[in-house]
């Protein structure tokens, strides 16, 4: 959480979606939602959370497609990852 090179955040989320560490779920759901992450850390983060976790994945996606103040490209993958 703390670390700002994004790298180390993004090989960290690749780490927990590869071993699958279900209890990290809500820390990856809290990177998607914060606005304080860039695009590539939150969409690494919607992907691990898919992998955890489909069906609980749904009512977030939901958000993102709904809510208004966000990144478009953002809103279309979780659009598309709803879809899916």
């Amino acid at each position: 959480r703390q670390d700002w090179d994004m790298s180390a955040r993004h090989r960290a989320i690749s780490w927990i979606e590869t071993l699958g560490i279900a209890e990290a779920y809500e820390d990856l759901e809290r990177v998607v939602k914060e606005s304080g992450h860039n695009h590539y850390t939150r969409l690494a983060a919607l992907q691990a959370l898919r992998k955890l976790d489909a069906e609980r994945l749904l009512p977030l996606l939901r958000w993102l497609v709904e809510e208004t103040g966000l990144d478009p490209t953002l809103k279309q993958n979780a659009d598309q990852m709803r879809l899916q």
